[in-house]
């Protein structure tokens, strides 16, 4: 039997990213969803700017995709981008064959949240999440150091941005600036950085145990760093 994924997390880069790593176990070289598709064994479904649902008649074309046996690769692979634009009607056409897909096929629903799908769409499917931190052009553009280099005006928009993320992804990302802060405190033996670890630690353990707002507590704490 093949499989149905679910691929969730705040950040939409590294959801299509974990799938694109999927997908490459298959193709013989890099595959990015967002170049057009040419292999007749890969379908991706979204929404388009006129429409801003995914309907039935876009489903129903995914479901026939899948009843037709792979043509080059081993799997035939149906990616469901935004597919928290589904209609209700749309998913429930999807259940029989997220249930019991072909076992030549791997079937993959981008989405933000799990709960933007129905539970019955979710009960038939493996959850898998992407956090978030996985390629490196993530982790440079997540540094502690350039952040601190730049303007007041975008610090507060990168505190807006990380206060959009889960808690647990933004605690992953206080681990980065601490180890980050630790190397350059000792290639500098500048106490600012140290100074830095201690504020970082704080608003780590706020984090973990209380209820703080995320959104005004990073603003606080990225204008506070030097």
């Amino acid at each position: 039997m093949g499989t149905s994924y679910i691929v969730y997390g705040s950040s939409d880069k590294s959801r299509k990213k974990l799938i694109e790593e999927f997908i490459e176990k298959y193709t013989s070289g890099n595959y990015s969803l967002e170049s057009e598709n040419k292999n007749p064994d890969i379908m991706v479904i979204k929404n388009s700017e006129e429409k801003k649902s995914i309907g039935i008649t876009q489903t129903k074309k995914g479901i026939e995709f899948l009843t037709e046996k792979p043509f080059s690769l081993k799997k035939k692979l149906l990616v469901i981008e935004n597919a928290g634009k589904m209609t209700s009607e749309a998913q429930n056409s999807l259940l029989k064959t997220l249930e019991e897909p072909p076992e030549y096929s791997e079937i993959f629903l981008n989405v933000e949240l799990p709960g933007q799908l129905l539970e019955t769409v979710q009960s038939r499917c493996k959850k898998i999440k992407a956090t978030g931190l996985q390629t490196e052009d993530t982790l440079a553009d997540l540094s502690l150091k350039v952040i601190i280099e730049s303007t007041l005006g975008q610090r507060l928009d990168t505190a807006k941005e990380l206060s959009g993320r889960e808690r647990e992804d933004l605690i992953s990302i206080i681990d980065l600036w601490v180890k980050e802060s630790r190397k350059l405190m000792i290639d500098t033996y500048s106490l600012c950085w140290a100074e830095n670890i201690i504020e970082l630690t704080k608003f780590k353990n706020d984090l973990e145990h209380t209820n703080v707002n995320a959104r005004m507590a990073l603003e606080a704490l990225l204008l506070k760093l030097t």
